[in-house]
């Protein structure tokens, strides 16, 4: 799975490149939402594997009378795999403890999105994947180098990806993605 992820996610790197070249859609420096994580990286997933289940926004059952959801569901049959997805985009410390949080929430709290223990209980391996990004400025960008090396540190396989149209976003800032991704049931 660790080969299927790199090579989707390299491709969601080739997306948002040749697709930033032509169409900007923030405003100022507003930058882009969550969404458009899950949705590119679900897409490549798609263009790879046609026969992939996803699904965005999942709920899960009301735990204390809370509504929780998880950004994205894949479920690979071919590989019998089931990956939950948070994204988030970093920039504060508020937001790094957040991407932590959700990589707790999806290990704690997986058997809440209805089928997932169905699928589990046929041998399915469970895994979580974490997708951020960030707007680093070229010049005293310390604290969201921080940030990177921060979520670099998270359990689990990943990188940033290199500058994304780094000439054509923004003279002050340079745009990266990454990924964590982490093994939280395996079936053989």
């Amino acid at each position: 799975m660790k080969d299927i992820i790199k090579s989707v996610f390299d491709n969601t790197v080739k997306s948002y490149n040749r697709f930033l070249k032509d169409y900007y859609p923030a405003h100022g420096a507003n930058g882009f939402t969550e969404r458009n994580l899950t949705f590119n990286f679900s897409h490549n997933y798609l263009l790879q594997n046609p026969n992939v289940i996803i699904w965005q926004e999942v709920p899960l059952i009301k735990c204390g009378g809370k509504r929780e959801h998880f950004d994205t569901l894949i479920i690979d049959n071919e590989n019998k795999s089931i990956i939950i997805i948070e994204a988030k985009r970093l920039g504060t410390e508020a937001k790094h403890n957040s991407v932590q949080n959700d990589f707790i929430r999806i290990k704690e709290k997986y058997q809440f999105a209805k089928g997932i223990q169905d699928k589990i209980e046929l041998g399915y391996s469970l895994y979580a994947l974490l997708l951020v990004d960030i707007w680093t400025p070229k010049e005293k960008g310390g604290k969201k180098e921080n940030q990177k090396r921060q979520f670099l540190e998270i359990e689990g396989n990943g990188y940033f990806s290199e500058p994304i149209n780094e000439k054509t976003l923004s003279e002050k800032e340079i745009y990266q993605i990454a990924f964590k991704f982490v093994e939280i049931l395996h079936f053989m």
